[in-house]
């Protein structure tokens, strides 16, 4: 009999974990943030025909702890972006206290490179706060694609809402964060990535961007493409590094462990 698990999703890499453990049948509990989150999943909820619960909304430590106690899992499997560290900490810390086994899914870098760095024109932040600060000195619009989270850093920026545009995901709480920030008409562009490398060009050249504000998020998130669409747009690109070095299973490895016989894999 197959052991139940708790996974927290909300990344491609989310999805292709929830697929295989339907498709398996495992017993599970998944987790996304926002109602798109889960209407990008392959399918529904329980009653709709699928074996997993499906729960919508954000939960902090506290909460998450008390989850894992009702469901009591075999596993928790973190699947969360690369860069949401506070989520990572979270379910990592209420995995611990309630002594269940804990993995983190890790999605495969995409380094920029040092080679053609200059030509390229890369420059790397530690975090938003530091990108922000370095484009202050700089003039020309920028094409952000950080997510709407980051945009209240960028509120200070000189010319902000001008300079700006914002490819944000299709979510109408998002979209009105854009516009209290002070974002609005052409300077909000409401898609779901990832995006081909003429998207991302044709998107440039529309907005006449002068930089490409991004995360190093990997194959599974663009990256390669929006670096490619840069280099042709004439673009600078600002990079915002990982939070720190994780240590983790790819998705494919994280399968291998939900099939093993003996569950003390899972430690």
């Amino acid at each position: 009999m197959k052991q139940k698990v708790m996974l927290f999703a909300g990344t491609t890499e989310g999805r292709l974990l929830y697929e295989f453990l339907e498709a398996e049948g495992f017993k599970a509990m998944v987790f996304v943030t926002t109602a798109y989150g889960e209407q990008l999943l392959s399918h529904g909820k329980e009653e709709t025909g699928g074996t997993a619960r499906i729960h919508t909304g954000c939960l902090d430590r506290e909460e998450m702890e008390e989850q894992m106690k009702a469901y009591a899992p075999a596993l928790v499997i973190d699947a969360t972006h690369p860069y949401a560290s506070a989520a990572t900490e979270n379910i990592r810390e209420a995995s611990s206290r309630v002594h269940i086994p804990y993995i983190r899914v890790l999605r495969a870098s995409c380094p920029a490179g040092d080679k053609n760095r200059e030509t390229e024109k890369l420059t790397e932040a530690e975090d938003i706060g530091s990108a922000a600060a370095w484009l202050e000195h700089t003039e020309g619009n920028i094409l952000v694609t950080t997510g709407s989270k980051e945009l209240k850093e960028l509120r200070t920026l000189t010319g902000f809402k001008d300079r700006v545009y914002a490819r944000i995901l299709p979510i109408p709480a998002m979209l009105e964060k854009c516009m209290e920030l002070g974002l609005d008409g052409r300077h909000i562009i409401c898609m779901q990535g990832p995006f081909s490398e003429e998207m991302n060009y044709a998107m440039l050249k529309e907005v006449d961007a002068a930089f490409l504000l991004t995360k190093e998020s990997g194959a599974a998130g663009g990256f390669p493409e929006k670096l490619a669409a840069a280099q042709r747009a004439g673009a600078a690109v600002v990079i915002i590094k990982r939070p720190g070095q994780e240590e983790g299973y790819s998705v494919e490895q994280v399968k291998k462990i939900l099939l093993a016989k003996d569950e003390k894999s899972y430690g």
